[in-house]
């Protein structure tokens, strides 16, 4: 904290009272918590004053820089899941903004992403398990790591023509939470039908993005936040439903305002 109180001065700009730094000094560091008004913008202003019998070169402020604590802002609720040869990870991203995201593969960084999900390629790594965590970056400082998560890569699957085996799977939207819109990605065993609505907390249709026969492979739609009318609807959760013929996925998303 400031070692001295402001005692006097009818000319001193800083009012009595206010806790200040004083007295002759070398250069040293000070640190400010400044927790409670993280998510907002912080505004910090330095006021210099002295008296009469200052008579040295004045008061220097230098390399003033903000620091997080590598024990908060920690990547949450880690999943992986193997989807042909491919490991797929996922989380949700800490609520403070983020310069990216570092990704471990047994212990060893494999990946700097900008997006809260990595795809990674196991086709040419040996069969067994992998453990995967992930650490937020912010400028210079690096949050401490997620746990483990383990993808057991138990066979192999082969390619035919030079084309990949896909399973449906409803793989996530980013980003999440969103505004004012998000990008949904999905993938498809093989041509088929397919449904993709957004639901409303109350379980009422908002909206239908697909209704057609769709390829193999992998796909991504935007939502924009808009009702089946094009009208923007409110802030809150929302639920999207992947539908095909065989089977039904349901994930939810927050829209903020």
């Amino acid at each position: 904290g400031y070692p001295y109180t402001c005692t006097h001065g009818s000319s001193n700009p800083i009012p009595v009272g206010q806790s200040i730094f004083s007295g002759t000094y070398d250069w040293q560091i000070a640190e400010f918590n400044i927790d409670y008004w993280a998510g907002n913008t912080a505004n910090i202003r330095f006021v210099f004053g002295s008296d009469g019998s200052v008579a040295g070169a004045g008061w220097f402020i230098d390399d003033v820089c903000i620091t997080i604590d590598p024990s908060i802002a920690v990547p949450q609720n880690l999943v992986g899941s193997l989807t042909g040869n491919i490991a797929l990870l996922e989380w949700n991203s800490p609520e403070i903004s983020v310069d990216g995201y570092y990704v471990k593969r047994n212990g060893e960084q494999i990946a700097h992403v900008t997006a809260p999900y990595f795809e990674d390629d196991l086709s040419e790594m040996p069969l067994g398990d992998y453990l995967y965590c992930v650490a937020a970056k912010y400028g210079e400082e690096t949050s401490a790591y997620t746990d483990e998560v383990t993808v057991h890569f138990t066979h192999m699957n082969m390619y035919e023509n030079d084309v990949p085996i896909y399973s449906t799977e409803l793989l996530g939207n980013y980003p999440n939470p969103f505004n004012p819109e998000t990008t949904i990605r999905f993938s498809l065993a093989g041509e088929q039908s397919v449904k993709l609505n957004i639901y409303n907390i109350k379980g009422q249709l908002v909206k239908t993005l697909v209704d057609n026969n769709m390829d193999t492979g992998n796909h991504s739609v935007v939502w924009k936040g808009t009702n089946r009318f094009n009208k923007v609807v409110a802030g809150g959760i929302y639920f999207y439903q992947l539908e095909t013929s065989a089977k039904r996925f349901t994930r939810k998303m927050l829209l903020l305002k």
